[in-house]
């Protein structure tokens, strides 16, 4: 008897392969699954951290690029002004020079 026993118990092992393997198996897939499961419920938390950060970044660059728009308007103007200051220059030393010739033709 002791020996059938034994013979049964060596038995089950092989006999419970499959089942053992299609266990692994199903532990494997659903390891997997709980693992996406809490990717799944932690990525609205990494999205919502990097719009913000995206938010942020943006408003930084709105915030630059109006002040660089504030400068050039103002450099633009500069340089207009400087522009019909250098033309009224050029309109009185032109006059001048005309009314030098004059001067000088009329004293010859």
């Amino acid at each position: 008897m002791v020996r059938a026993e034994t013979r049964l118990l060596v038995r089950i092992p092989f006999f419970l392969l499959p089942s053992r393997h299609l266990q692994s198996v199903i532990t494997s897939f659903v390891l997997g699954l709980v693992t996406e499961s809490l990717y799944t419920r932690r990525f609205p938390q990494v999205l919502t951290k990097r719009l913000t950060q995206l938010n942020e970044a943006l408003a930084r660059k709105v915030a630059s690029r109006n002040e660089y728009d504030k400068v050039i308007a103002e450099t633009e103007a500069a340089y207009m002004k400087i522009l019909e200051s250098s033309q009224t220059l050029l309109t009185v030393l032109k006059r001048e020079a005309v009314n030098m010739n004059k001067n000088k033709q009329a004293s010859s």
